[in-house]
């Protein structure tokens, strides 16, 4: 819906009074293109936001507009092709946005830094943390010589940066410098200052500081819904997140709910808006909990889909749904499928984020599971070892992750009878997963393996007592949906990690 610039044809004499009509007359017409290519951005538009966008940038630039605007339209045009995943277009029309800034504000303008952000967010998300590290620490010192608003949003976008590359402390101090800020600039109170806390709460949720991570869910949730009522885009991060919390904690009916919730807001926005994805990939992670495999097989597979169209078929979060997808299918038995699926995904974070990064430990603890399944076990405690270490090095030797690892080599060895490094294992990952928020059905699967290794070393009794509590702990889950889980102590369970 680009609009034609009228025409002018003038004798010599009204010249100059034509030329400035004809001046402001170009401003008016690319200034309305700039706003209604706004308004179909905030409809979900993007195709025909990025088509005015364009013929907006064309009018200024021919008509010998404001460089200033100029900027403006690369910077939203960026935006707008970043949103369907035209990824080179995005990156060069940040590019030219900088530039242009440059040339009109210098190199210490407030502009520029903030374009600077917004391409260091833009490499962020392609997985292209050394790119996108350094534009934010540039825009970080522009804006503190200012103490601008938009100090807030790059300390909050630096400290995800780093909780991306499992840098947990240096996460944790931006995160907690971003929520000062905004607290002393908006108020406690203010939506912006919602979203820096439950980023904090994500932050934890990682960690499985758990109790933390809930009370700054609940704070941001509480926030957001006062301030933009219950329907507003910004509430489906909140019930995502939220929803994600009580999955780990096993209360699987509150997670459907603010799941499904924080689904119908983000399908408003479009079926293939990234945030969909999200949503149905933490969805189906929740049907796979509960055993409702073609339900979670479904959603994965819809997920996928908007990622690659999305983000292109190399992207970590790609990586994410094709784990997941591939667990389901292991979990299925259907193993040949599975398998390329994994090695896709290991493939993919390896090659982005490098073979010591956490994220890669949940591919491996998934892949060597597999193996095992198809009894090539020095394969699988290869991994399981590799992703143990890994674990380790992130999180801690006490984190629920490591007793995950732990667990699983236990599983390894006991189906091969070597029963007294298995129970050495089991007895280690059950102190750890005691010690920390209850992981359901994580632990119940740990108590049931443990019983029957107990009943194949002929200690019945200690058998029948630990199989006693994995069905306490089952039952006591029994009206939120845990019907569907089962502890049979004769079959031996290993643990998928997802995420």
């Amino acid at each position: 819906m680009a609009r034609k610039l009228q025409s002018c044809t003038i004798g010599a004499t009204t010249l100059a009074v034509c030329l400035l009509a004809s001046a402001a007359q170009a401003a008016g017409t690319w200034q309305e293109m700039l706003d209604a290519a706004a308004e179909m951005r905030e409809l979900g538009r993007y195709s025909d936001a990025e088509t005015e966008y364009r013929a907006a940038l064309e009018a200024i630039e021919s008509t010998g507009g404001p460089r200033s605007r100029a900027a403006v339209a690369l910077n939203d045009l960026a935006g707008v092709a970043k949103l369907q995943g035209h990824i080179a277009d995005a990156e060069a029309y940040y590019k030219r946005a900088m530039e242009t800034w440059l040339a009109v504000e210098g190199p210490r303008g407030p502009q520029l830094a903030a374009t600077m952000n917004n391409l260091g967010a833009f490499y962020h998300s392609q997985a292209r943390y050394g790119e996108a590290e350094p534009l934010y620490q540039k825009a970080l010192a522009i804006w503190q010589q200012s103490q601008a608003g938009e100090l807030g949003a790059v300390l909050n976008n630096l400290a995800a940066l780093y909780a991306a590359q499992g840098k947990y402390a240096q996460a944790e101090q931006e995160y907690k410098l971003a929520l000062d800020f905004r607290e002393r600039t908006v108020g406690p109170r203010h939506p912006d200052t919602a979203i820096v806390i439950e980023n904090l709460g994500n932050l934890y949720r990682t960690q499985a500081r758990y109790d933390e991570a809930g009370r700054l869910y609940k704070r941001s949730l509480s926030i957001k819904e006062d301030a933009l009522g219950p329907e507003h885009p910004q509430l489906a991060s909140a019930r995502n997140s939220l929803a994600e919390l009580y999955h780990h904690q096993g209360r699987y009916a509150e997670a459907e709910a603010l799941f499904k919730s924080a689904l119908a807001i983000r399908e408003r926005a479009g079926a293939e808006d990234p945030g969909v994805a999200t949503v149905l990939n933490n969805l189906g992670e929740l049907y796979r909990a509960q055993r409702r495999y073609p339900l979670a097989e479904e959603d994965h597979r819809r997920a996928l889909a908007i990622r690659e169209k999305g983000l292109g078929p190399d992207h970590p979060d790609v990586a994410i749904t094709l784990n997941n997808l591939a667990s389901i299918l292991a979990f299925e038995k259907r193993y040949d499928e599975a398998e390329p699926l994994y090695r896709r995904a290991l493939a993919i974070k390896e090659a982005k984020l490098g073979p010591e990064h956490p994220g890669m430990a949940t591919e491996l603890n998934n892949l060597a599971h597999l193996l095992k399944e198809k009894g090539r076990y020095d394969d699988a405690d290869a991994l399981y070892g590799k992703a143990l270490r890994i674990w380790e090095r992130a999180h801690g030797p006490r984190h629920p992750l490591v007793a995950e690892a732990l667990h699983n080599l236990a599983v390894s060895h006991h189906s091969r009878k070597q029963y007294g490094e298995a129970e050495k294992l089991y007895l280690e990952a059950i102190a750890i997963w005691e010690e920390t928020p209850p992981e359901f059905p994580k632990l119940a699967i740990c108590y049931a393996n443990y019983a029957e290794l107990l009943r194949k070393t002929d200690r019945k009794k200690d058998s029948k007592q630990m199989e006693a509590r994995a069905r306490r702990m089952v039952e006591s889950r029994a009206g939120d949906n845990y019907a569907r889980h089962t502890v049979d102590v004769r079959e031996l369970k290993t643990v998928n990690n997802f995420r």
